[in-house]
């Protein structure tokens, strides 16, 4: 392999491996009602869970330093601070899936037109060799693999953590079971967060 082609797998690699890495960078997540003054605004649909357990969906109609009110089903709902565990949101990965499609895309264009094999063509007159065949390769699967991303990010939907109340940790669940066969006995735990 020549120097030109392990420069081009090693960068290839490099944004391959790259592409699984997280690419958004978490917000922080507010713990007053007062801290999601932007995060919220009014219209958007949230989702409420209250100190008794029961989660609320509805859309945002006020929301001060004290409180927020919903509309849900058709009725209004207030919320004080002390009231709400939590609040999240739904998204869609439009942009995240966009550019792991893109790194990705690149990468395998990459490898694919650094791997190939050669046509009678040799590098001078611009056949699989050369590296304008290399970057259109990379160029255009890139562009496929953003369309592509981004079409599955938007078919993807999450909940978005906006709000957690101070003091409030992840319930953890830990379950065990018996097994038990003809030639042996045990127990299966799992440990959920």
């Amino acid at each position: 392999m020549t120097r030109h082609k392990r420069i081009a797998v090693g960068i290839a690699c490099f944004c391959l491996f790259s592409g699984y890495q997280r690419i958004a960078s978490a917000q922080s997540v507010a713990s007053s009602f007062g801290e999601l003054d932007g995060k919220l605004k009014a219209g958007m649909t949230v989702y409420v869970t209250d100190n008794a357990g029961g989660k609320i969906k509805g859309k945002v109609t006020d929301l001060s330093a004290s409180s927020l009110e919903l509309s849900a089903k058709d009725n209004r709902q207030s919320f004080t601070e002390n009231r709400v565990l939590q609040i999240t949101d739904q998204r869609r990965s439009v942009g995240k899936g966009a550019k792991i499609g893109l790194l990705i895309g690149g990468a395998l264009g990459l490898i694919a037109a650094v791997t190939s094999t050669s046509t009678p063509c040799s590098y001078a007159c611009g056949g699989m060799d050369s590296p304008g065949f290399a970057v259109a390769m990379a160029g255009a699967l890139a562009g496929m693999g953003a369309g592509i991303g981004a079409g599955i990010g938007s078919a993807i939907t999450h909940e978005h953590l906006v709000y957690r109340a101070p003091n409030q940790h992840s319930t953890i669940f830990v379950v065990v079971s018996p097994l038990v066969s003809k030639h042996s006995t045990g127990i299966a735990a799992s440990v959920r967060f």
